[in-house]
């Protein structure tokens, strides 16, 4: 077999050489060619392949075949110039989702965090409560809901989990629709969970996304964060399903990580996932910041039942944000913060 000519090319004119070859003297063999140009047989199988002829006919001698039209070769340079244009594009849409901002009235008003609904029908979760809670919130003046994804169980991705289910995912879809609908207008935004990421990993489908589109809500996955100003006071919120640096031991070390190693500082971030509620002041860079982890609605599975985990309680972070003057008061649910948010409001 004839080695590869260095600094070797194929040009047009090359290719007509071939294609006037051929039609001549078409029982010519590829070694043939490979000896007239240089290179290997391989190269000129390849070659020919390429330009869109019928191998087994050209080796046989038998017949030729050649393209109607000929074979458009694209230049590499102009196939990255086009997905660097697109890349940009995608970079740019990147960095802004999951950015919003919301402006209130000159009031008090709470944001509560809920996250972890894991809404199924038949099974260990407490949908009367996370009814009850999101009546609450959408009959209580002045305040407002983020949510932090795994909002249905959705075992799409594990098939002893799916056969163990009481519920298929469509029917939960149907019952976060519904979920939706009773305080969608309190909703300042939602992300996905790993429950929730199931789907699209599977499908390519986000129905979470869809569903959310359909009742006018903000949508974002995994992280998402407001620049709220109640009055003219600035709030950062930021939330998010998961984050590193996660403890058993210490449930808010994740979120004072996420403060320190993350993109932007916040007065208030939120880490979800865990299934257990924790809150806690504290001092970062020299003012007071707010981190927690939400609760869950599911108060147990055979996953946590088998991994040794209490139960859960449905307990939703809320925050009171004061205008005119930084001001925060933490709880750890909903239902004691609206106690004090009435109060403040109506003084």
């Amino acid at each position: 077999m004839a080695n590869h000519t260095p600094g070797f090319r194929w040009s047009e004119e090359k290719e007509k050489y071939i294609k006037e070859l051929l039609r001549k003297h078409p029982d010519t063999s590829l070694r043939e060619l490979a000896d007239y140009f240089g290179i290997s047989s391989n190269a000129v199988r390849k070659k020919i392949k390429k330009m869109g002829f019928t191998l087994r006919g050209l080796r046989a001698g038998e017949f030729f075949i050649e393209p109607e039209s000929e074979p458009q070769e694209v230049e590499m340079s102009e196939v990255w110039s086009a997905y660097e244009k697109q890349n940009e594009i995608k970079i740019a849409k990147h960095k802004n989702d999951g950015r919003y901002i919301a402006e209130f009235p000159e009031e008090v008003i709470a944001v509560s965090f809920i996250s972890d609904q894991h809404i199924a029908g038949n099974n260990i979760v407490a949908l009367k409560r996370m009814r009850e809670d999101a009546e609450l919130i959408a009959n209580t003046p002045g305040l407002y809901a983020c949510l932090g994804g795994d909002s249905i169980d959705n075992h799409i991705k594990h098939r002893a989990a799916v056969l163990a289910a009481r519920t298929t995912p469509g029917d939960q879809y149907e019952l976060f629709d519904y979920y939706l609908s009773l305080f969608s207008d309190k909703i300042l935004g939602v992300i996905t969970g790993n429950h929730d990421d199931w789907t699209p990993q599977v499908s390519g489908t986000d129905v979470i996304a869809s569903i959310c589109a359909k009742h006018g809500i903000s949508f974002s996955s995994d992280e998402a964060r407001i620049a709220a100003y109640v009055g003219d006071q600035e709030y950062r919120l930021a939330w998010r399903h998961k984050y590193r640096f996660g403890s058993q031991m210490n449930q808010t070390h994740s979120p004072k990580q996420w403060y320190r190693f993350g993109p932007e500082p916040f007065d208030v971030g939120v880490v979800c996932h865990h299934h257990e509620t924790a809150i806690e002041a504290c001092i970062m860079h020299g003012k007071q910041t707010w981190v927690c982890r939400p609760g869950s609605y599911q108060i147990n599975s055979s996953y946590g039942r088998q991994g040794g985990f209490n139960d859960s309680l449905p307990a939703c972070p809320t925050f009171l944000l004061y205008p005119h003057h930084r001001r925060i008061i933490g709880f750890p649910d909903v239902r004691d913060a609206v106690i004090t948010l009435n109060a403040e409001r109506n003084q």
